[in-house]
């Protein structure tokens, strides 16, 4: 057994030093760029206004002007009311103002001659109120006339229902020929889309810096369908509510976009982009390349012959991207993968550069015999 200890040791000192080992990472270059700090989150959009098309009269629906799902303009003619009944008390109306002036007329007429009367004792005082009162009245009657009148024509008005907003009209609620009420059920609803909103929560932490933004300049905010990388409209933050969720703690915001290219839908869930303060010409790595250990940020270089040294930082994580306060200089080269096997000092070999794994051989490819 000292034998064999014996020659055991003897191989061993004949093979020589072990050789360090090398391992394998992803890196990435340090550069100077300038990064914008963005928020991510989610939202939903909705109208910018959205009105219920509801009968100020009680009638019969002779005519839908429109389609469901029409662009319609402000002012634009929607749907018709039968007016027949409205007319009529209209002319009714009329006939009565028109009488009641006659009557007035001749009233004051009377009322003027028994004061004539009074004065030369001919006539009682109390037939000079009576008279008097007969005019007043009448008087107050042509009042009320025109004031009818005034109602009759606003309820013809009325019998021409007309878009208050410009917008599109969803779903006709009502078919012609259908007797609807004043001030029933809609309809329908026209919703402006042109511009829309965006509605939207975030942490109650961010709220000063969203804040002070805000105060200094119109706060850019981005929006994409989730999961996807192409921007459907930019916009502007327009609002901030004046209290904050205590049960989730979140303050509710919204953003406005001119949808010219109508992209955006009320309901439509999409994740949202604010673009907050701007840094220039700082030093910027990728975010998975600073790790955090017991004495905080740090990164491995790779330094001079691919060996590794472990640089404490001084950054900030800005999405994919991190801005090196202190630790790193553009151009030096940092580790992005492989952080777990590597120790100050030690050799690495850079694998950015996957190989193609080699193509299949043709399934119908003779195979040659042995």
């Amino acid at each position: 057994m000292l034998f064999l200890a014996g020659c055991g040791k003897d191989a061993a000192k004949d093979a020589g030093p072990l050789k360090p080992k090398v391992v394998p990472v992803m890196s990435a270059m340090a550069e100077t760029k300038s990064l914008s700090r963005q928020l991510k989150t989610f939202g939903t959009v909705e109208a910018y206004k959205t009105v219920s098309i509801k009968s100020m009269i009680t009638g019969q629906l002779l005519q839908v002007h429109v389609k469901p799902g029409q662009l319609v303009e402000k002012g634009q003619l929607l749907f018709s009311i039968d007016n027949r009944s409205f007319v009529a008390i209209l002319k009714q109306c009329e006939a009565a103002l028109a009488r009641n002036k006659t009557l007035a007329d001749d009233a004051i007429r009377q009322a003027e001659l028994k004061e004539k009367l009074f004065k030369s004792s001919i006539a009682s005082e109390d037939e000079v109120k009576r008279v008097r009162a007969a005019a007043e009245a009448l008087k107050s009657a042509i009042l009320a006339d025109e004031a009818t009148i005034e109602k009759t024509k606003l309820d013809i008005e009325y019998c021409e229902i007309k878009s208050p907003i410009n917008g599109r009209i969803g779903e006709v609620l009502q078919n012609e020929g259908s007797v609807i009420k004043a001030n029933d059920a809609a309809i329908a609803i026209v919703a402006q889309v042109q511009p829309v909103y965006v509605t939207f929560s975030l942490p109650q932490n961010e709220l000063p810096t969203v804040r002070a933004e805000m105060a200094a300049g119109d706060v850019g905010v981005e929006v994409r369908l989730p999961r996807e990388h192409t921007q459907l409209d930019k916009g502007n933050l327009d609002f901030i509510d004046n209290v904050v969720d205590s049960d989730t703690g979140t303050v509710k915001l919204k953003a406005s976009f001119p949808n010219a290219k109508e992209r955006l839908w009320p309901g439509q869930f999409l994740e949202l982009s604010l673009t907050l303060e701007q840094e220039e010409n700082v030093v910027v790595v990728p975010a998975q390349a600073v790790q955090t250990g017991q004495s905080g940020t740090y990164v491995f270089v790779v330094g001079s012959g691919k060996k590794i040294e472990m640089r404490p930082v001084k950054s900030v994580v800005i999405g994919e991207d991190a801005i090196i306060r202190e630790g790193v200089s553009s151009g030096e080269q940092v580790v992005t993968d492989g952080h777990l096997r590597l120790t100050p000092g030690c050799q690495v070999e850079i694998k950015n550069t996957l190989l193609p794994s080699p193509a299949p051989a043709p399934k119908d490819q003779a195979v040659p015999k042995q």
